[in-house]
């Protein structure tokens, strides 16, 4: 079964607590999970995307969509 995570700097950010992701066509089937994110996961990718947006903002907008299609690709 999948496990939806959170990905902060490259990373999964999985933790013990999981949710249960259920069919919406058929309620008795799990498709898949989900760790949530904690406060200091939210706080840690703050401070991540704070330290990145100097060199991300020194990108064209063309480079910037080629990083984007490469992740959206992942």
């Amino acid at each position: 079964m999948k496990i939806v995570s959170s990905i902060i700097k490259g990373e999964p950010v999985i933790h013990d607590e999981k949710y249960r992701i259920h069919n919406p066509a058929d309620t008795r089937e799990i498709v898949s999970e989900y760790s949530p994110a904690t406060l200091d996961d939210v706080k840690y990718a703050f401070d991540v995307a704070s330290e990145a947006f100097g060199s991300w903002s020194s990108k064209t907008p063309h480079e910037r969509a080629k990083i984007l299609y490469r992740a959206a690709n992942i």
